[in-house]
């Protein structure tokens, strides 16, 4: 098992992304803590979750929770919380700007500073920050989603450099288009199986099972070589 012995914190466990990740994670012999804002429902699969916690990672309280209980115990962070919008560029405003920040980038700032420290005792430790391709291939109305998404590869690429004297690996994945909840009716529709065919080569979305595996291998000690990287997966989709 891959990550036998390792604990694993996720945020924003209750995501669609997360639901179907969290068994492969559990599978390969991860110990798992999650938080979210929400209270889970019965769509959500906490089989596979150790702890969990409902809680903001912007209450300074919550974190200090966190803290007392794993400063020096999280082996992985998965940086999994995040929020999208789709507005005119004239549409918006600098609450919509700064929202966006803080959902999508100053979160993953305050979880990772919050146990890089236990981690720098150990001198082990892996962060994976969930961007997205539009960071990098933007389309219209995203302009606050994709600059938050593109803020983390930096985030990742400064981090890396620091803390790679410490033998701690950060890295950011650059999820493409998959079946969640948010876009399932659109790729149902005439117009998403056009977007398919038309834009992503290998036809078909992103299987969150994938995101998964990826997630195993990059948590591992089998990535030790890899850091400071923004890891795309998205069927080919931005290879044009």
């Amino acid at each position: 098992m891959l990550l036998k012995n390792k604990t694993i914190i996720i945020s924003g466990v209750l995501g669609d992304i997360s639901n179907h990740s969290l068994r492969i994670l559990k599978e390969n012999g991860a110990y798992i803590i999650g938080f979210d804002k929400r209270s889970p429902d019965q769509d959500d699969n906490m089989d596979y979750i150790d702890e969990f916690f409902q809680g903001d990672v912007m209450d300074d309280e919550f974190l200090e929770r966190l803290k007392r209980e794993y400063s020096s115990s999280i082996d992985v962070i998965l940086n999994n919380i995040g929020e999208g919008d789709s507005k005119y560029f004239s549409e918006i405003t600098d609450k919509d700007m700064l929202t966006m920040f803080q959902v999508n980038c100053l979160s993953a700032v305050r979880l990772s500073r919050l146990f890089l420290k236990g981690m720098m005792e150990k001198k082990q430790g892996c962060i994976i920050n969930f961007s997205s391709i539009l960071a990098k291939n933007p389309v219209p109305t995203v302009v606050h989603y994709a600059t938050s998404k593109a803020a983390l590869i930096g985030l990742t690429k400064s981090l890396a450099i620091e803390f790679a004297p410490y033998n701690i690996r950060i890295n950011t994945l650059l999820l493409g288009y998959s079946d969640t909840i948010n876009n399932k009716a659109y790729f149902a529709s005439e117009a998403g199986k056009n977007f398919i065919d038309r834009f992503i080569p290998t036809k078909k979305l992103v299987d969150k099972k994938n995101i998964g595996h990826l997630l195993t291998y990059l948590s591992s000690d089998a990535a030790e070589s890899i850091t400071g990287s923004a890891i795309v997966i998205d069927r080919g989709h931005t290879i044009w």
